[in-house]
């Protein structure tokens, strides 16, 4: 089994904002133990390695980001019958690249991007209504999802809409929403 250096303890340690005692508490070992090691004044056993990382992972993964950690609740939408150029105004307003679309009842029933714009310009006339060139359906999921499972959608999708649990839209996350947070929630700037 792999475990990183020991002296990645004290910065998983203090990224988690977990003091010495309360890291040695969870790995069932002393304080002083865990000062030694970050000091590196001892070299620990093996089992008690084992027991140090396996808290340190525990932690992490119950630090998980979920999607209401990380999710913009401040969505500009446009709807269905909009404009193509309403939409793009919006968009150019707001300095979004994309924006997801909504129905009468504001369901989110697609998408639409500068890409899918561009895409379909010879389509578009002053005339052309967002649910003619729109995409989707995008990826619907709840505030509780795993950042993790949020990551593989955003290599498919410009965004994913984050809705409740009667369908009303309560923020959306994209790759700019992700690339602000480190794995363990922390600002990055």
């Amino acid at each position: 089994m792999y475990f990183p250096p020991t002296e990645e303890i004290r910065f998983l340690r203090t990224r988690l904002k977990l003091s010495q005692k309360e890291l040695a508490r969870h790995a069932g070992v002393s304080q002083s133990i865990i000062a030694k090691i970050e000091k590196g004044k001892v070299s620990p056993s093996y089992e008690t390695v084992v027991k140090i990382f396996s808290a340190l992972d525990h932690l992490i993964k119950h630090n998980q980001l979920r999607a209401k950690d990380v999710m913009n609740r401040k969505v500009v939408t446009c709807k269905e019958d909009s404009l193509v150029k309403q939409a793009l105004t919006k968009m150019v307003k707001h300095a979004f690249s994309q924006m997801p679309v909504v129905s009468k009842d504001n369901r989110v029933s697609g998408y639409i991007s500068e890409e899918i714009i561009l895409r379909k310009l010879s389509q578009i006339n002053n005339d052309t209504k967002v649910k003619e060139v729109m995409e989707g359906p995008m990826p619907m999921l709840n505030r509780e999802t795993e950042i993790s499972i949020i990551y593989k959608l955003l290599e498919q999708y410009p965004m994913v809409a984050i809705i409740s649990e009667s369908g009303k839209l309560e923020g959306i996350i994209t790759k700019t929403d992700i690339l602000k947070k480190d794995i363990l929630g922390n600002q990055k700037y």
